[in-house]
């Protein structure tokens, strides 16, 4: 199975929308040369995420940053 990567600062910039990452098994958090805070990233992954699931746990948003790693 691949990996979906998830750029979430990046997408907010280009204006693309927000792609649902959590639907997918295997998810990565990246960034695509917007900058290279991953922290930040997760940050940004997990605030998105949250704010359409009041389910999703910082947990959640950090096995992506592990699976990334």
């Amino acid at each position: 199975p691949g990996i979906v990567v998830h750029n979430p600062r990046s997408n907010l910039n280009n204006a693309v929308g927000y792609g649902l990452p959590a639907r997918f098994e295997r998810v990565a958090l990246g960034t695509d040369g917007i900058g290279a805070d991953m922290l930040e990233e997760f940050r940004l992954a997990f605030a998105l995420a949250r704010a359409r699931d009041l389910q999703f746990e910082p947990t959640d948003a950090w096995k992506w940053l592990q699976t990334g790693h």
